[in-house]
């Protein structure tokens, strides 16, 4: 019961917001203190727990009476010890050399002064630009979708504040005028921000922010016990877009190549290994000798804290910082440790590997002399029948087909000593590393060399027009054999039989898997869900990343392109007048409730020059005490058909009558004031 006592507090708070809404001149104070809330919103989730506590200490003290001078040194010190204890640790030379920590110093010195002066009591010109500051201090430190997203309202709020402010209103009046000015101004805006340059700081990462977490990438090793590569998540791990040429069903991202089996695992070469040639910035002529259907690429890569950047093919072109090694395998300098973005071209058709050496060639028959004994019987068979290496390739796939091998993610205690016998012969149950696995060992001890490669696997159904989102139950394990000089890609999982019903792949790189063993349909949400990363992706490329590059394709496209250029400006246009006819249709907010004020208005603006209207002071007693003050008896008779009008049931010619008699004399005693001081 005791709990019903808060009600009435409660509703008297609601109460006096609802006052302070609708009240015609709001006070100073509660107006910055709702721009400096609005703006410190997503600062706190980069503010330190100390300076935390000293803002909740700060904030309930200033909704009460100004603090003494005693208040205000302890206040002092309290802060500077907050801020002390925030930036432990960081305030080294090499910290300050960082800008987000000098950023996060900066931040903190605002809020201290802030804090203090608002708690004095006294409102300066300095304190009523802090908001702008707080605002302009965000998007140092948020450069993502979420934060364009605020930044929007938070822009419209603030305008509202200062209109409300300005012009002493309701705050329903402000809100209309508001959005009218935010309307009118969107196509210009946008105009200004396609067309001409925007401030650039090289390599620093200013601006908007992707609030995203760390992705775990591929290690450079595939595991076949139960560190296995199976990540079931639907986490997005790279977004890419795709020009020119034809995208096939299944596009394979490559990411590490892997030739050596050790006890449970898969590991690339090891160093020293002679190579084709070293890694560099570009593919050495020769490395290919077929390039075909080529594509252009953008890819925004998630955290892997790897280096490996994914291809669907041999790279024609990189992008900066990083290098292509014989296995057209691409590697940064660094590990990639927040989101990045990078372009490059990839043949998707290509034939490749004539050059490879000797020494690769025998790691990619090394086999276990003493491990699958039944699949040593049969690759020894296979070699006396088949002559022919890629008959050799058919009879695997043949012998795969026919074992009735079932696809799970559960393949339960699959002998990783002695795999591909235990996938042929015994269990005859796992997925794609296991099935890679199988076929590598299989096909060297047939005499053809193979190797292991991961990556992803994204099908038709990842895709929209040009777009793919990859996610990490994308991940995938394939196979590379060696055929008439220059490597092959063999996926052995295709060669399934079976699909366990109760442990149905959700991906692996397995779609056009499950929809060869039954006609599923992505479910619609997923679909919808697909598309809700496409427009953050086109939102994120032409907005928060809108560079110099894009600027000038541009405006090369509105140069050549004459139709491109008319549709262009027709949309500029066509914004711009509806912007117009909404301006125009709200340019007299709340005249059908206050028309009597609303055709005052203009003087009223005027009067305040020079005769500044009180707080909470009526349209007629403003009116009586500037007559009386500038000795303009036109106003006092303004004033009685004003009241005479909205109160008592007086006539509109009247109104207007008083009201241009009004506006006639006030013009000539500016006028006559003007005179006298420029006499003077």
């Amino acid at each position: 019961m005791g709990s019903w006592k808060f009600l009435p507090v409660i509703e008297r708070s609601v109460a006096r917001l609802v006052q302070s809404w609708r009240r015609a001149d709001p006070s100073r104070e509660g107006l910055l203190d709702l721009a400096l809330g609005v703006t410190l919103l997503p600062l706190l989730l980069v503010i330190k727990l100390p300076m935390l506590v000293y803002l909740l200490l700060a904030g309930l003290l200033w909704r009460r009476r100004p603090l003494g001078r005693r208040g205000l040194w302890g206040m002092t010190l309290f802060g500077i010890g907050a801020l002390l204890l925030s930036m432990y640790g960081s305030l080294g030379f090499a910290g300050l050399s960082r800008f987000q920590v000098f950023l996060e110093l900066i931040l903190y010195l605002l809020l201290l002064a802030v804090t203090l002066q608002r708690l004095s009591g006294r409102i300066d010109r300095y304190l009523l630009l802090s908001p702008f500051l707080f605002l302009i201090l965000s998007l140092f430190f948020f450069r993502g979708l979420g934060m364009l997203l605020y930044l929007l309202p938070e822009i419209l709020v603030l305008l509202w504040i200062v209109l409300r402010r300005e012009m002493r209103s309701g705050g329903s009046a402000a809100l209309r005028m508001a959005l009218r000015l935010f309307v009118l101004a969107l196509p210009l805006v946008a105009l200004l921000f396609l067309l001409f340059p925007r401030i650039s700081f090289g390599t620093g990462r200013f601006g908007f922010r992707d609030g995203t977490l760390a992705r775990t990438g591929h290690d450079g090793t595939m595991y076949l016990d139960g560190r296995a590569l199976l990540i079931p998540s639907d986490r997005i791990v790279m977004e890419m877009e795709l020009e020119g040429g034809k995208i096939p069903a299944r596009l394979y991202l490559r990411g590490s190549v892997l030739y050596r089996r050790l006890a449970d695992h898969w590991a690339p070469l090891p160093a020293g290994t002679p190579r084709a040639f070293s890694p560099g910035p570009r593919l050495p002529r020769g490395a290919c000798s077929l390039l075909r259907d080529p594509v252009e690429l953008r890819v925004k890569l998630y955290p892997t804290r790897q280096r490996w950047l994914y291809f669907p093919g041999p790279p024609l072109r990189l992008p900066k910082a990083s290098t292509v090694d014989a296995d057209w395998v691409v590697r940064r300098d660094q590990a990639v440790e927040e989101p990045l973005r990078y372009r490059g071209r990839a043949a998707l058709q290509y034939r490749c590997g004539g050059r490879t050496s000797r020494a690769v060639l025998r790691e990619a028959l090394r086999v276990d002399a003493r491990a699958n004994p039944r699949s040593r019987v049969v690759a020894r068979r296979m070699r006396r029948e088949f002559p022919d290496p890629a008959k050799r390739l058919n009879a695997i796939e043949k012998l795969f087909r026919s074992s009735g091998i079932t696809y799970t993610l559960d393949p339960g205690g699959l002998r990783v000593e002695s795999l591909a016998d235990d996938l042929l012969f015994g269990r005859r149950r796992g997925y794609c590393v296991h099935f890679s696995s199988a076929f590598v060992t299989l096909a060297r001890m047939a005499g053809i060399p193979a190797r292991i490669v991961t990556g992803y696997l994204v099908a038709a159904s990842g895709r929209i027009d040009n777009y793919l989102a990859v996610r990490e139950r994308d991940a995938h394990a394939w196979a590379e054999v060696y055929l008439d000089r220059h490597w092959q890609r063999v996926d052995p999982t295709l060669w399934a039989t079976r699909i366990d019903a109760q442990n149905r792949p959700n991906g692996d790189g397995t779609d056009q898997l499950r929809e060869r063993a039954e006609a599923s349909v992505t479910p619609r949400w997923q679909r919808w869900e697909l598309y809700g990363f496409y427009w953050r992706y086109r939102i994120e490329a032409w907005i928060l990343r809108y560079d110099y590059l894009r600027r000038m394709r541009l405006l090369d496209r509105l140069r050549e392109d004459r139709g491109f250029l008319f549709r262009f400006a027709g949309g500029f246009l066509l914004a711009f007048a509806l912007g117009m006819l909404l301006y125009l249709r709200w340019r007299t907010p709340g005249c059908d409730q206050e028309r009597t004020y609303c055709r005052i208005l203009p003087l009223l603006e005027r009067l305040g020059r020079r005769c500044p209207r009180k707080e909470g002071e009526s349209v007629g007693a403003y009116l009586r005490r500037c007559a009386q003050r500038e000795q303009c008896p036109e106003l006092a008779e303004l004033a009685r058909s004003y009241e005479a009008f909205r109160y008592g049931g007086g006539e509109l010619r009247s109104l207007e009558k008083a009201y241009r008699r009004a506006r006639e004399a006030w013009r000539r005693r500016e006028r006559v004031v003007s005179k006298h001081a420029e006499a003077f």
